[in-house]
């Protein structure tokens, strides 16, 4: 009898973590929802997930993603950063998508997240998360992005999956996944969009009505 009411609890306190997480991942970008009488975005229904029931991964990722970098909160009965909170999910289940938030969040030069014991740089996290992601994902064209940003243009090499991939195939890699990407300027070592406009030369701004459009000079023939 002991034993079903424990497993009785424990299905109470999932389901209410699937809700609250369910909640939140529905919720648009500064989007609230009251539930009695208490106004909650999305961070905090990920948070009542995360309490509901700790073990489940989705919820801290999801809770990591929309954290700011610098903000903390108090979660499972501990103050945790950012990524901290995608450190947790991802040591739960590491196939969850976090891995290009948990990236994201690391400075360049030597920062580095632990993620079930293991180390991992910003580049490494990206790998990782390209391994993890179905091909079909749509968070694999920006994780493709990310990871040519952080390779050196000529030398830089990355490794998914034990395929290589230098920074050029990285970006072809994203552009595949999003032709929309073809279109940016926004990918390391492309220059941005060029942009056209007239100049005129402060000579031919004293010439007022004596040139043209282009800055030529109109020479007027005089009357005899």
């Amino acid at each position: 009898m002991l034993r079903s009411l424990v497993g009785s609890e424990m299905c109470i306190r999932d389901r209410a973590a699937s809700v609250w997480n369910d909640l939140g991942a529905q919720l648009p970008k500064n989007g609230t929802v009251v539930v009695n009488s208490t106004t909650y975005n999305a961070m905090k229904c990920f948070i009542q997930a995360v309490n509901a029931n700790p073990k489940l991964a989705i919820s801290w990722c999801n809770l990591g993603s929309k954290m700011p970098v610098i903000e903390s909160v108090v979660v499972d009965g501990k103050i945790r950063t950012r990524q901290e909170c995608l450190e947790m999910g991802l040591g739960l289940d590491p196939t969850v998508r976090g891995w290009g938030h948990l990236g994201k969040g690391l400075k360049e030069g030597g920062a580095v997240a632990t993620v079930s014991g293991k180390k991992y740089t910003k580049q490494q996290c990206y790998e990782r998360g390209l391994e993890t992601a179905s091909p079909n994902d749509s968070d694999i064209a920006p994780l493709w992005a990310n990871l040519a940003r952080t390779l050196d243009e000529h030398q830089g090499v990355a490794t998914v999956g034990k395929v290589n991939y230098t920074f050029e195939q990285c970006k072809e890699n994203a552009r595949k996944v999003n032709p929309a990407l073809r279109q940016r300027g926004d990918q390391k070592g492309q220059p941005p969009p060029a942009c056209t406009c007239l100049l005129y030369t402060s000579d031919a701004a004293d010439e007022e009505d004596s040139v043209d459009l282009g800055g030529r000079r109109i020479i007027k023939k005089k009357k005899k």
